[in-house]
C-alpha cells in the first residue's frame, strides 16, 4: 500500500508543539520510508490568524533546512483549506494509507474522516484511499498553545512568547512583530 504522513495546522503562531509534531513525522517517515508532508491553512484575520500563508510557509521553510530529506515536504498550495482537503488531495495523487500526525486534541476531529473512505457521494468520497491511521501527540505542557502565544504577544510578553515557540532569536522577535502587527488591538 502506497503510504504517506501528514500534518495540517493554521500555525498561528507556529509553537514548539507544532515543531516536535513535525520532527516526530519527519522522524518516522524516514523509518518508513514514506514521505510526509506538511499542510498550512491559508486562514487569515485580526482575531485569531494574525499570519499571513506566506509568511507561514517561509517561517516552516526554515525549520526543513535543518533536515536535510527530499521526502519531506511543506506544501506550498493555499487552495488546501482544511484538514479533509489535505486528505483528499493526498488521495488523488494515489496514497492510499495516510498517517495523519496532530495534537491529542485533534485527533478525534481525524477519526470521522474514516466514514467518508468509499462514501457513496462523490463529493464526500476520499479517493483511493483504504486506510486512515491517526497519530495524536499529547503537549509537552498544557500551556503551550499558538493562543497562549498570540495572548502572550498582546500584552507584550516577548519572554513567554520566545519559550512558546521554536527558532533563533532574531526569527522569533521577527514572529512576535508579525503576531502582534496583524491581530486586532483591541
Amino acid at each position: 500500500m502506497k503510504t504517506i504522513m501528514m500534518m495540517f495546522g493554521r500555525f498561528q503562531p507556529p509553537t514548539i508543539a507544532h515543531a516536535n509534531i513535525i520532527n516526530h513525522m519527519w522522524n518516522d517517515s524516514r523509518r518508513c520510508p514514506c514521505e510526509s508532508y506538511v499542510f498550512i491553512s491559508p486562514k487569515q484575520d485580526n482575531k485569531k490568524n494574525p499570519l499571513s500563508y506566506e509568511y507561514r510557509l517561509e517561517y516552516l521553510q526554515k525549520m526543513k533546512t535543518y533536515v536535510n530529506n527530499p521526502q519531506q515536504h511543506i506544501l506550498n498550495d493555499n487552495t488546501i483549506k482544511d484538514p479533509f482537503g489535505a486528505i483528499c488531495f493526498l488521495g488523488k495523487l494515489g496514497f492510499e494509507h495516510i498517517i495523519v500526525f496532530t495534537g491529542s486534541d485533534r485527533a478525534e476531529d481525524y477519526e470521522s474522516f474514516r466514514k467518508y473512505i468509499n462514501h457513496p457521494d462523490p463529493l464526500k468520497c476520499i479517493p483511493n484511499v483504504k486506510e486512515i491511521s491517526i497519530v495524536g501527540y499529547e503537549r509537552d505542557s498544557e500551556s503551550v498553545s499558538a493562543t497562549a502565544a498570540r495572548e502572550a504577544a498582546k500584552v507584550g510578553d516577548t519572554d513567554t512568547f520566545c519559550s512558546l515557540t521554536f527558532g533563533s532569536l532574531d526569527d522569533k522577535c521577527d514572529l512576535f512583530c508579525k503576531v502582534l502587527e496583524g491581530l486586532d488591538p483591541k
